[in-house]
């Protein structure tokens, strides 16, 4: 990665190039986002308050032709991108996390936990 320098602004930029192999990869990832959130927002909707939802229920409620469109071979193999969907909704206050049966504390980060969450819509 080169750094260069704006001279007439006098700000540094850095020249950011992205394979193609890279490039699909973000476009899968962006399509894969596109099948899974309609099932997290279906499946967090029909759980009143206080239910929880497994978050691989997400991936198992998909048709094999979604599961194609991810490019996925397994349910399996989305359940880290589901993680990821539910914990930036966590960000946003959308969705609580539990562990246990509690409540993830703040300042946890997604990629300290060990072992399966739990998930429901925020108390309004």
């Amino acid at each position: 990665m080169a750094t260069f320098w704006n001279t007439k602004f006098g700000l540094q930029f850095q020249d950011i190039r992205i394979s193609a192999s890279q490039h699909m990869s973000m476009s899968q990832e962006a399509g894969c986002r596109d099948v899974l959130l309609p099932h997290v927002e279906r499946l967090l909707t029909s759980r009143e308050y206080p239910k929880t939802i497994c978050p691989s229920e997400v991936p198992r409620a998909l048709t094999a032709a979604e599961l194609r469109t991810t490019g996925s071979s397994t349910w399996r193999d989305l359940m880290p991108e589901v993680r990821q969907m539910l914990w930036e909704m966590r960000h946003r206050g959308e969705v609580e996390i539990l562990q246990k049966g509690s409540l993830l504390p703040d300042g946890i980060q997604l990629e300290d936990l060990k072992g399966p969450i739990r998930a429901r819509r925020a108390q309004s």
